[in-house]
């Protein structure tokens, strides 16, 4: 019979801790070789037993497997397979596994499981009470989906009041008065809750007017792995409005350097979208703090300052970029033109154009 310290010795020659680590880092540059490793190391991992595991201390590291390998499946679409990862994570080594439970909750949502994706989301705001904002956010999602669409429902179902407001709320919006619109539909939830899911939905159209206006740095995806990253969470951000995982990226930028400008103003457009403003303009100053040349965050700041009635301080925002070189994407007539009637629909206040 094998005993412990010769056992502890063949488990040290399979040098898990620097395959895994390995296997991690591809996942966002060459996800199939990531996931060939992930299936070695699992492979090898489960040639010990539960407690030899235990053990020696493998099951963090397993997780981290299970959840590379899912979360690669997730992207590939394999949604059963990755779903089979998350569960094993959840049911064999840790309950409350953060990675596992959100990526579960996104699964279900996929499968049109509405109602058990939201009582995941639950379970991961009392786990997590830190990632209240964003677990608010992947909540209101799942709302948008689970409402009639505007096409389909009749707004004689509300009361009078909030009918009229969503029907302001409309109108504001199509002639880009955003912020307006933002209010008429707060206003119409606050008239008549029952309207909620709709209106939530076109809460978010709205917002992704905003969205339209933020200036980011450009970024070479050939550079390196840093830049890789960035790449994926631009391509998170505006292609595929997955703020979870342009959140979760960002998190890994930062964490490797806490003053990344480009991580801080990803960051800044992430809670715009949260709605904490608050917390987003701090993003966009930490980034001037740290650079003023930096220039993508004046826009940004701007906008969120507009968004939450600070005209006056909007306005001086946005005259910092007026004239500036080197912006890789200049803000185009239709977008200053949006950004304009923001600030003039809600204050007397002109820009100076």
């Amino acid at each position: 019979m094998m005993s412990q310290d010769s056992n502890k010795n063949d488990i040290n020659s399979y040098d898990f801790p620097s395959r895994v680590e390995k296997a991690l880092k591809l996942i966002h540059t060459d996800s199939f070789k990531a996931l060939d490793y992930f299936n070695e190391i699992l492979d090898d991992f489960f040639k010990f037993t539960p407690d030899e595991i235990k053990e020696n201390n493998l099951s963090s590291l397993i997780i981290n497997s299970l959840n590379g390998k899912g979360s690669i499946l997730n992207a590939f679409d394999k949604i059963d397979e990755a779903e089979e990862c998350f569960d094993m994570v959840l049911n064999d080594f840790d309950s409350q596994d953060f990675t596992s439970l959100i990526n579960k909750a996104l699964i279900l949502r996929k499968k049109g499981h509405l109602e058990e994706s939201l009582d995941y989301y639950d379970e991961i705001a009392k786990y997590y009470p830190d990632k209240k904002e964003l677990i608010l956010a992947m909540k209101s999602e799942v709302y948008g989906e689970l409402k009639i669409k505007l096409s389909d429902t009749d707004l004689d179902d509300y009361s009078i009041e909030a009918k009229d407001l969503i029907g302001r709320g409309l109108a504001s919006h199509e002639n880009k008065i955003v912020l307006e619109a933002l209010d008429y539909y707060q206003k119409a939830i606050k008239a008549d809750s029952s309207c909620k899911y709709l209106v939530l939905s076109l809460m978010d159209d709205v917002k992704r007017e905003f969205f339209k206006l933020f200036l980011y740095e450009d970024i070479d995806i050939e550079k390196d792995e840093i830049s890789k990253k960035k790449g994926a969470v631009l391509h998170y951000l505006f292609i595929q409005n997955n703020l979870f995982y342009a959140y979760m990226l960002n998190e890994e930028i930062l964490e490797e350097n806490k003053n990344d400008l480009f991580a801080l103003n990803a960051m800044g457009m992430i809670f715009f979208y949260l709605d904490d403003c608050d917390l987003s303009i701090r993003y966009f100053d930490r980034c001037n703090t740290i650079d003023e040349k930096y220039l993508y965050p004046y826009l940004n700041k701007a906008i969120a300052l507009a968004r939450a009635k600070r005209f006056d301080e909007a306005k001086e925002s946005f005259g910092k970029i007026k004239g500036l070189p080197n912006l890789i994407r200049d803000p185009n007539e239709e977008e200053l033109d949006i950004f304009k009637r923001t600030i003039i629909s809600n204050s007397i206040y002109s820009l100076g154009f």
